[in-house]
């Protein structure tokens, strides 16, 4: 980001070396997860999703040539009640983690049963943690992360936010990736550097309509989950995909 093309190849390279300590230290290889730590160099049994979390987030799965995505769903949907939880703040993370592994359906699942609880309760705000008991913030931000999870990964405007003058001047042709195969239908909007952005989607037979709205000067390239694309649209647009 500063131009110091040496520096970067330096914390490049000490960063990679981190890694391999961090893998060759804290891979459990039998359960395929990464412990908590060690007491007088040995591993400790204790395993969290937040560790593991952060190893996949910071590469160490790839290092180790193993599926965060596995080792995640497998932590989440595990019933062993030693495994240290994520709380609602931690979610910001998993939820991204989640995501770069390719695990969006899981993903939108945690989002409903972590905060249903507070949907069916009639909140009308995100509480600190699930109990909204006398010790909880009852507005708390840390809470929020689906807000901005649903509106950048699945509704998926989050493409949108980067950009800017490509070449010779021209408007570059930013990604929208809208996960039609996750919701029959959704809605929304966000504003990002240029303005405000919306789309929304609806089934029609076999076929998925998606509308939206881009700001001036904007346009995008339409990103299918099955991998398939669209020519750029802009201003005011509908396009439809067979499902």
């Amino acid at each position: 980001a500063v131009g110091d093309a040496a520096l970067a190849a330096a914390q490049r390279s000490e960063a990679e070396a981190l890694i391999q300590r961090a893998v060759g230290m804290f891979l459990d290889s039998e359960r395929g997860v990464f412990v908590d730590g060690l007491v007088e160099g040995r591993p400790v049994d204790q395993v969290s999703e937040q560790t593991n979390v952060w190893a996949a987030l910071a590469g160490w799965y790839a290092a180790a040539g193993r599926d965060a995505g596995q080792a995640l769903s497998g932590l989440i949907g595990s019933d062993d009640p030693a495994i240290a939880r994520s709380g609602y703040y931690f979610w910001l993370y998993q939820l991204e983690a989640l995501a770069a592994a390719g695990r969006m359906a899981e993903a939108l699942a945690a989002v409903r049963e972590q905060w249903g609880p507070l949907l069916q309760a009639g909140a009308t705000t995100v509480w600190e943690t699930q109990a909204g008991d006398h010790l909880d913030s009852m507005c708390h931000p840390w809470s929020c992360v689906p807000v901005s999870f649903l509106l950048t990964d699945v509704l998926g405007l989050g493409g949108l936010e980067g950009g800017g003058a490509g070449v010779g001047g021209e408007q570059s042709v930013r990604e929208l990736r809208p996960r039609i195969d996750l919701l029959g239908a959704a809605s929304g909007a966000m504003s990002i550097r240029e303005g405000r952005c919306r789309v929304a989607w609806r089934r029609d037979g076999g076929r998925v309509v998606v509308e939206g709205e881009l700001p001036d000067g904007v346009a995008a390239r339409i990103i299918w989950p099955d991998g398939s694309s669209t020519p750029p649209v802009s201003g005011t647009w509908q396009v439809s995909h067979g499902v």
